[in-house]
């Protein structure tokens, strides 16, 4: 049986047809054929929100009529210069929205809609519309729902400066973008999957976002020049939004109340998120996940129920703050955080402090990424930084005289039978980044200046150029994808063995099984049996102090779908990318640090000077 919609949609269909066609250079008169918007909008009735000659109808957000920044040019509505968000004047409720867009290259806009003030901000779902759309999709590609979904594979934009075709469907819990005639995004606001992308998003401060039955439409001003033409839309009947099942109390979010944010001196504007366990406040801005903000309550939790009673206490008395950083934010963003530092210290900086205990005022300060806590793509998936970090804490905030006394000793020991000093020395090569393949010897020879073009060539035949994983030879071309590892030979120190409170934190990893084996900062120990056959003295203290308790450590992408990882998943999360100017500041603080090692392989090979 053909549903109402379904009949609605064939009657309709010819009326839209030719509200819609146009051509592809020349705009046809909007609003020849439609009707401008009446006082009140009629279901099922298509109304033209432009009639092609004025912007009568479109507000500034105070309501003030468009005089600056927009403009009528052929038949369409282009920006042009700083004018500020555009509104149409009449709030709507459920509806479906057609129009044309077109854009310049590398600009940024987008169509927003469901559109209200939270706080004093005014928010809404937006159909993302860019002039360079990158070919890999993601939350911020064209025709996405921005920050939230991202477009279907179908979202093929047509050149550059060229018309695009474009649908908005907000019908109750049921939102549709579509492009060139393909349905792009759907999401359902009823379902657990929003409640996870809504959870991850910039907008998960706000629990309602997007469920409110009437709203605005706005176009966006980024500075771009855009065109739009041919706004159609079509009232829908209203269809209500089931609320979603409450979230349990203890896994609630929340701002910092006014009593917190002066306590831990946190900027109430930048943190927007936190929450407390063990005494210990969790805060983070508006950009980080609540399911990493959970996840790292639940790592403190664990870990604080099982340890030694007195050095839980201890911890508790010091109010230990955590600060999450998010995966696209810098630690120089962080208030706390600020520095004067610029250019390559400043690149250095936000790539090196990106997981670290400190102290600020007296206080222990503990930092974390949000793509470490939840082991996201780009982020450090073999370890958990949370656990290494939280062992500083319980080591700084949490040992008495007696403990800190037996922790020398314990390393001390440790370093007189010459354990920890058998790391892998090898360096990771990041430099090629063509999506081609390209000559290796000749990357690693721009690279490393220094070295002979004789010497790295033999290095390749000699098999201490491993190429993901495999011996190769001096003709391999690799790409940004391959794995490049220059294995230098010989044991090197490994991270434990650099000072005590190394020692210990790497100790405390190990014994939740939770660190990296083989490479350039660890030997082969990460579990807690390695620990106890290993070092029995490290992990007789750890016994002591974290107690004896099954829990291990478990990726939380191990975990997704279960207890507080109800609603994430993995397959969604962002994915984290330095930007480049940081990746090069990582490469040359690599080089710098292995520069020493390379003598191993001029021994190797007895030669210091060969050219090519």
């Amino acid at each position: 049986m053909m549903s109402t919609r379904m009949i609605r949609l064939m009657l309709l269909g010819p009326l839209l047809a030719a509200a819609l066609t146009a051509a592809a250079d020349e705009p046809r008169k909007a609003g020849g054929d439609l009707p401008a918007a009446p006082a009140r909008f009629k279901v099922g009735e298509p109304v033209s929100l432009f009639d092609g000659k004025t912007l009568d109808g479109w507000v500034t957000e105070d309501g003030k009529p468009v005089t600056q920044g927009w403009k009528v040019e052929d038949g369409t509505i282009h920006r042009d210069g700083r004018g500020g968000n555009i509104f149409y004047e009449q709030e709507v409720g459920d509806f479906e929205l057609q129009f044309e867009w077109k854009i310049v290259a590398g600009g940024n806009n987008g169509v927003k809609y469901r559109v209200r003030k939270y706080g004093n901000r005014m928010l809404g779902c937006e159909y993302q519309i860019l002039g360079d759309s990158p070919r890999k999709l993601s939350k911020g590609s064209t025709g996405s729902l921005y920050a939230l979904y991202e477009p279907s594979e179908k979202a093929v934009p047509h050149p550059v400066g060229e018309w695009n075709t474009a649908k908005i469907v907000a019908h109750g819990p049921i939102i549709e973008h579509w492009m060139n005639g393909e349905k792009i995004v759907e999401a359902d606001l009823e379902s657990e999957e929003w409640r996870t992308r809504l959870a991850q998003s910039k907008f998960s401060p706000h629990a309602d976002f997007a469920r409110n039955s009437q709203g605005r439409i706005m176009l966006t001003e980024h500075g771009s020049k855009v065109w739009f033409r041919n706004l159609v839309l079509t009232p829908l009947p209203t269809k209500e939004i089931r609320p979603l099942p409450p979230v349990p109390a203890e896994r609630k979010i929340q701002p910092p109340s006014k009593q917190e944010a002066a306590h831990y001196k946190l900027d109430p504007s930048f943190f927007q998120k936190c929450t407390r366990v063990q005494d210990i406040l969790i805060a983070a801005s508006s950009e980080v996940s609540d399911d990493a903000i959970r996840e790292a309550a639940y790592q403190f939790d664990r870990i604080m129920q099982n340890i030694e009673p007195e050095v839980a206490r201890r911890i508790r008395e010091r109010e230990v703050l955590c600060l999450l950083i998010g995966h696209a934010e810098f630690t120089s963003d962080l208030p706390q955080f600020a520095t004067t530092k610029t250019g390559k210290d400043l690149d250095f900086y936000n790539w090196r402090q990106r997981g670290f205990l400190t102290h600020k005022e007296g206080r222990p300060t503990v930092v974390f990424a949000e793509e470490d806590v939840l082991e996201y793509e780009g982020g450090m998936q073999r370890e958990s930084i949370l656990v290494h970090e939280f062992g500083h804490v319980i080591h700084g905030a949490g040992f008495d005289e007696t403990l800190q006394k037996r922790l020398t000793e314990t390393f001390e020991r440790a370093r007189a039978k010459g354990i920890w000093m058998d790391g892998r020395a090898a360096q990771r090569f990041r430099r090629v980044k063509s999506e081609t393949p390209v000559s290796l010897l000749a990357a690693l020879t721009e690279a490393f200046p220094d070295q002979p073009a004789g010497l790295l060539r033999k290095c390749l035949e000699g098999g201490d150029i491993l190429v993901n994983g495999e011996t190769t030879n001096a003709n391999v071309q690799v790409s940004k994808d391959d794995r490049v590892l220059i294995v230098f030979g010989g044991p090197k120190e490994c991270y434990a063995h650099k000072n005590r409170a190394e020692y210990w934190a790497e100790g405390v990893q190990c014994w939740y099984n939770t660190n990296r084996t083989m490479d350039h900062d660890h030997n082969h120990i990460h579990t807690r049996e390695q620990l106890e056959a290993y070092d029995p003295h490290l992990a007789q203290l750890c016994a002591d102090v974290l107690g004896n308790s099954s829990w291990r450590f478990v990726s939380p992408r191990d975990r997704a779908g279960t207890e507080h990882l109800a609603h994430f998943d993995p397959a969604q999360s962002p994915t984290a990318i330095d930007p480049e100017h940081i990746q090069e500041a990582a490469n040359d603080y690599y080089d710098t640090y292995w520069k020493d090692y390379w003598k191993r392989l001029h021994v190797k090979y007895k030669d210091k000077s060969e050219s090519p």
